[in-house]
């Protein structure tokens, strides 16, 4: 609303594009904008991506979680329905988390908004990671010796998941280590 004729303009569009412009008119709080270029950012959508899954938390804690996954550079967030997690998101939530995502990737920059999976309980996250290096988030004290991070080279996906606040439950341990997950300490 500040912004006056011929004002240059900075637009995403949150697939991946920066795009450049000037402000051609306005008409009340409708603008009108000439694009002059647009670029694509190769980077935000170079492999590999980085997908994180990782259980609800409380209040506006979650959408903080949102908020800086976006902000970090994550490509895809699955909200993870655990064992001992204490949040049931309820109806109508996701509007609200994909409202937090638009705001952090303006805030942030990035040109590509991250896909937002519906939630899903540890089985269907594991098999969404599919043939990609998986990791998973750690407390001290909780592994012995928490190796280098390594991942194979030519991976589309890392996928790392992050446990409830109720932490996780032995089965969802052997389930992330059948599926080879690698300690990350946090």
């Amino acid at each position: 609303l500040r912004r006056r004729a011929d004002d240059p303009v900075r637009l995403l569009d949150g697939r991946g594009h920066r795009l450049t412009g000037r402000l051609a008119g306005r008409n009340g709080k409708a603008a009108r904008i000439e694009i002059t270029a647009v670029t694509r950012d190769e980077t935000e959508l170079a492999p590999p991506r980085l997908r994180l899954v990782c259980g609800v938390v409380k209040g506006r804690r979650w959408e903080y979680a949102l908020e800086k996954a976006v902000e970090l550079g994550v490509h895809g967030i699955v909200p993870l329905l655990a064992e001992h997690g204490v949040v049931e998101p309820g109806k109508g939530r996701r509007e609200r988390w994909l409202g937090v995502l638009r705001s952090a990737l303006k805030q942030s920059g990035r040109a590509g908004l991250p896909e937002l999976g519906e939630p899903v309980g540890l089985g269907a996250a594991l098999t969404m990671a599919g043939a990609g290096p998986v990791f998973v988030g750690t407390v001290p004290g909780e592994v012995d010796d928490v190796p280098p991070l390594a991942a194979p080279e030519g991976a589309a996906w890392w996928t790392v998941f992050i446990g409830p606040e109720g932490g996780w439950t032995a089965a969802e341990r052997a389930a992330l280590g059948a599926a080879g997950a690698s300690p990350l300490a946090l």
